[in-house]
């Protein structure tokens, strides 16, 4: 059975700030978004919050160490303003045999789409969108992410110390081609404010190392911004497209093992 949401909530920061490393500065090929395909062994998301690039959102303070990004949003962003959902014509996925189309949403944009059951097969994954004349048709294949066997130090104790002192290290078995293992803890405190850490690695290096750097800028369990936290881990494959037109966009695609979230302790 595949639901429909709104996605119009979803016109954010993703819309305005384009992929990774990417600039919107060129009018000639504007950044549309990202859309993303998320999955697991239950259930499976598809999201498209595609929007011109009219306006900017508030950025969160940042800062990298070693392979890792750590956000601070007090509270999280709030929506682009002025931002225009586009609608690049009818958007489906395909993964083996099963098709998913990508709706419009009667308020602006396109609906969120889920669906029950693991969306991957052990074949490509396809996004295409076609039938609007402005954007042209366009299609992207690309693998599906790896499913990791991993362990998470300290998990089997019922949740995962992160010291601020130390270096943080987990691994997996290793997996060929180019898609990434993307580590995230999040902290949810007071008043909505949200804590992110983001690290990265290859699936092809068999492991990630958090360094103690990047969780000393993890606010302490307890406190007024943790309240909770909890570590996942995700595959990634990202492509990035350009339509006929000459807009831009990704295509983004997650796979989370059934081992879903830790809980996580700061000290």
């Amino acid at each position: 059975m595949i639901a429909r949401r709104s996605a119009a909530a979803l016109v954010l920061g993703l819309v305005a700030c384009g992929p990774p490393g990417a600039s919107n500065s060129s009018p000639e090929r504007p950044y549309l978004g990202t859309v993303v395909v998320w999955s697991n062994d239950v259930g499976f998301t598809v999201r498209a919050p595609l929007a011109t690039p009219s306006a900017r959102a508030a950025s969160c303070p940042s800062s990298a160490v070693g392979g890792c990004v750590v956000r601070a949003c007090l509270p999280e962003p709030p929506p682009v303003d002025g931002a225009t959902p586009a609608f690049i014509g009818a958007v489906t996925v395909r993964s083996g045999s099963t098709l998913v189309p990508v709706t419009l949403d009667p308020a602006g944009g396109y609906a969120v789409v889920s669906g029950n059951g693991p969306l991957y097969t052990p074949s490509s994954l396809t996004v295409a969108a076609g039938g609007d004349l402005a954007y042209g048709d366009f299609s992207i294949t690309l693998p599906p992410p790896p499913n990791l066997v991993y362990a998470v130090p300290g998990e089997s104790a019922g949740e995962v110390v992160l010291d601020r002192a130390r270096d943080f290290a987990i691994a997996w078995a290793k997996a060929a081609g180019d898609a990434e293992a993307e580590l995230r803890v999040v902290a949810r405190g007071d008043g909505e404010s949200v804590t992110s850490m983001v690290c990265t690695a290859p699936v092809s290096a068999g492991a990630l190392v958090v360094p103690a750097a990047a969780i000393a800028a993890l606010p302490p369990s307890g406190s007024d911004r943790a309240r909770t936290l909890t570590l996942s881990l995700t595959t990634v494959v990202a492509r990035a497209a350009t339509l006929s037109s000459g807009e831009r966009l990704s295509v983004r695609a997650e796979r989370q093992p059934p081992r879903q979230r830790a809980n996580v302790v700061v000290r």
